[in-house]
């Protein structure tokens, strides 16, 4: 599956997850408009998490939230 990043503003997501993950940083590693492969999803405080591999992949891929 493919997803199409539509914003990597954190201040985006819902201060559920920004306060329960504490993300302290305004950007993600993505960029906007780009396709990334999925290879796992999860549902986690009623939001869908994605396992991709973002622009600073290093190792292996890294679970990002939805907005």
């Amino acid at each position: 599956m493919k997803i199409e990043c539509t914003t990597n503003k954190a201040n985006s997501l819902p201060q559920q997850i920004v306060k329960n993950y504490k993300i302290s940083y305004e950007e993600f590693f993505l960029q906007e408009g780009k396709e990334y492969i999925v290879y796992a999803l999860r549902i986690y405080l009623g939001y869908i998490w994605y396992c991709i591999c973002d622009e600073n992949y290093e190792f292996y891929p890294s679970w990002t939230p939805s907005t």
